[in-house]
């Protein structure tokens, strides 16, 4: 004979949706409501103390699946709570964050590949002799040139910035 109440079980199972709610009972007799948010692409289980707790947190899930679909289950909930501060950032400018990071990669691509300023300019120089440059207008960048790696000794050009 199946012990009392494992029919209801069984059905509130069988009828129940994603997420699947379980009810735990510890070795101490806490009882506690386990949400399985798991699918294919990853997810997690939260486990509450009420019913109620874990129903409301399945009702955020099945939204969150709604609105944003299996994905949003595949992100790190830090990172999404990150996203949502830098989109909030970037509100008042009318910027979005893929906006911020394409503005922001050339910077770090610059800064990956240090060079010696003097190195840059004598590349400076070559390209615009190679292009066939006048010997004035060569000879007057020459000048700037000098004045520029005068006032930044030995620094690397990704190190110089107008701000």
């Amino acid at each position: 004979m199946a012990p009392p109440g494992s029919q209801d079980t069984a059905k509130r199972r069988k009828a129940q949706r994603w997420p699947y709610i379980k009810k735990r009972i510890y070795p101490n007799g806490a009882v506690g409501w386990t949400v399985d948010a798991r699918t294919k692409l990853g997810g997690e289980r939260k486990t509450f103390k009420t019913l109620a707790e874990a129903e409301t947190y399945a009702g955020q899930c099945r939204t969150r699946r709604g609105n944003e679909g299996l994905s949003s289950f595949t992100m790190p909930e830090d990172l999404r709570v990150e996203a949502a501060k830098c989109m909030e950032r970037l509100a008042p400018f009318g910027k979005t964050l893929t906006q911020a990071v394409d503005y922001f990669i050339p910077y770090l691509e610059r800064n990956s590949r240090p060079k010696l300023l003097a190195d840059l300019i004598q590349e400076a120089i070559s390209e615009k002799q190679k292009k066939g440059m006048k010997k004035p207008t060569i000879a007057e960048f020459k000048s700037r040139c000098k004045q520029l790696t005068a006032a930044f000794p030995g620094r690397e050009s990704g190190s110089i910035s107008n701000g």
